[in-house]
């Protein structure tokens, strides 16, 4: 698993997000404490690219000690499957940090890629960060 220091502050801890696809992508951020899980206020893509353009998700003080999970779905829709393993052997992931201890950090790819369905259409993307 990948970490990022958030330090201890009140600085806000930034995060970014950028899919590559040629499919339909969501993508959505989560803060898992010990106790729960939660979606992030407004960390979300907000078109079907995917990407979540730079945003803060919460202070260094409140992050210190949780995990950030990123979770993307990606429909690819072309009619047949061999098209589809293609695009799916495209598919990239890059999720930033910034304004913490670490500074500006890259994490260059998803700790999982999943085929769903078996047949290239329903993919998934998670991506697990501790902040630290």
């Amino acid at each position: 698993m990948d970490s990022y220091k958030v330090g201890t502050g009140g600085q806000q801890i930034r995060l970014a997000v950028d899919i590559t696809s040629n499919g339909i992508a969501t993508t959505r951020g989560f803060l898992i404490t010990s106790t729960d899980r939660f979606p992030i206020s407004g960390c979300a893509s907000k078109d079907a690219t995917g990407d979540i353009i730079q945003m803060p998700i919460g202070s260094a003080a409140s992050l210190k000690g949780n995990k950030l999970l990123i979770v993307t779905n990606i429909l690819l829709f072309w009619p047949d499957k061999e098209t589809r393993k293609i695009e799916f052997e495209k598919i990239t992931a890059r999720y930033v940090m910034d304004d913490g201890k670490d500074g500006h950090k890259e994490f260059p790819e998803a700790d999982l890629k999943i085929d769903a369905l078996d047949d290239f259409t329903d993919i998934w993307l998670h991506k697990t960060i501790k902040l630290s």
